[in-house]
């Protein structure tokens, strides 16, 4: 059944005055309330459905990470190039970009945990053939090129089904919460997925081959536990519904939520623009740095550590008055780091804005998912969930355009140029959100854990 919805007035400069003290406060009060947090982060994991989906996406995001790690490490190491690394992620960016909207349409009609099987088993394939063309000497550019394709296939079905799978087994209460976990499952892997991929890489024995094969059991690991849990009621369009037409409802339901779609567009300027910076790292290392590309995995590690404890933090107020404050300040502490590190003068100094970048990508991607998912009507989450994805394509397709430009100018002013968009971006966005009428939210009805 659909929920009623009533737009509430632009806030005024006194309320957002207030709400900013309110975020202020959030941030002082953090050391001296760790147990409400913590009970307040990890609600959702009382649902034992949800527990298991959970693990299970803990186990196929590693695969998922670690794949993007040694992938680039390998095209960088197969020509030198950091134009190589973007033509890679091209090949996923451009099948998320014209299939993303189909596979969220197919999200909301079709069983979610049959299309999550199916994906996951795809990209199981894509992982072991790579691994196995990398064994025998036959790997070359455009192989990457291809399976990324391929896997960017799967991703535009598997993302939102898996999102929409969320949705559907936890309660409304709970949905924000949930979300933002499956944002902290997200930073941890990040975490643990690079150094496994790094030590196996550097290792005689495994090396990027034996990556691939890890990668390609962590996914397998994942899919077994998907068989474990329940098929849910899909609240999506109707079946006897072109897929077209539901891609053009999707659409026109974001054109009536103003402030819904104007958050997609601040997302999209996240993942497309600060995030496509680290195409430009490994070169950044080996070229400015005095270090070995091979660094990247540790530095991605670190970004990760930034954006768990982040996450972690900030889980539990994603449905809080203060969440759109909050997420507005880690996109702008986001843009400054990214500047910070193209101007680092060492390895050892650029680890700092790197940790910094990884604060503010988690603060900002861990409540503005979250507060997506509660204020969106769960008829169309698939589709919006599928949009959302489409800002990884992008991401992926301006991939080579940044590394281009590292080639051309050098990665440091890569790095500044690029910070300096998103910075310029959350300015100009953070107003237009701040001034734009909301539908009724349950942050609306909904206190912090400080209060």
């Amino acid at each position: 059944m659909s929920r009623v919805r009533s737009p509430s007035p632009a806030p005024s400069n006194s309320k957002r005055l207030i709400e900013i003290g309110c975020t202020l406060n959030f941030f002082i009060s953090i050391p001296t309330q760790p147990d409400s947090i913590l009970k307040k982060s990890f609600a959702a994991l009382a649902d034992k459905n949800y527990l298991l989906l959970w693990v299970s996406s803990l186990s196929s995001m590693t695969s998922f990470f670690m794949y993007v790690v040694i992938q680039s490490i390998v095209a960088f190491q197969l020509t030198g190039q950091n134009s190589s690394v973007g033509l890679v992620m091209i090949g996923q960016g451009l099948a998320m970009t014209f299939l993303g909207p189909i596979g969220g349409t197919y999200a909301d009609r079709l069983s979610k945990k049959r299309i999550s099987v199916i994906t996951q088993t795809i990209m199981t394939y894509v992982f072991l053939a790579n691994g196995t063309l990398l064994l025998l000497d036959r790997l070359e550019l455009w192989h990457l090129i291809v399976n990324s394709f391929v896997l960017g296939v799967a991703s535009s079905f598997m993302m939102p089904a898996r999102q929409g799978w969320v949705v559907e087994i936890v309660s409304d209460e709970l949905r924000g919460n949930a979300i933002a976990l499956s944002q902290v499952a997200l930073n941890a892997t990040r975490i643990w997925a690079p150094a496994i991929g790094g030590l196996m890489i550097s290792s005689a024995f495994f090396g990027a081959a034996g990556a691939y094969y890890a990668m390609a059991g962590f996914n397998v690991l994942g899919i077994l536990i998907m068989f474990v849990l329940p098929n849910t009621t899909t609240a999506g369009q109707k079946r006897d519904e072109s897929v077209l037409a539901g891609v053009k409802s999707g659409i026109s339901y974001l054109r009536s939520e103003p402030r819904l779609g104007w958050m997609m567009v601040f997302f999209f300027l996240m993942i497309m623009v600060g995030m496509s910076s680290v195409t430009a790292l490994p070169g950044l290392l080996e070229n400015e740095l005095s270090a070995s590309a091979e660094e990247f995995g540790v530095l991605q590690a670190v970004t990760a550590v930034g954006g768990l404890f982040a996450s972690l933090v900030v889980a539990g107020y994603a449905a809080s008055k203060s969440a759109l404050n909050i997420y507005s300040f880690g996109a702008g502490l986001m843009g400054i780091a990214i500047v910070a590190t193209g101007l680092s003068p060492s390895y050892a100094m650029v680890i700092i804005p790197v940790l910094l970048t990884g604060v503010g990508m988690g603060m900002f991607q861990t409540l503005n998912s979250a507060i997506i998912a509660i204020d969106c009507d769960p008829r169309y989450f698939g589709r919006v969930t599928a949009l959302i994805g489409m800002s990884f394509a992008a991401f992926m397709l301006i991939g080579w355009p940044v590394g281009y430009l590292a080639d051309l100018a050098g990665e440091r002013i890569a790095f500044v140029v690029m910070g300096g968009l998103v910075l310029v971006g959350v300015v100009a966005l953070t107003a237009i959100i701040s001034k734009t009428p909301a539908p009724t939210r349950l942050s609306a009805q909904t206190e912090t854990p400080a209060d």
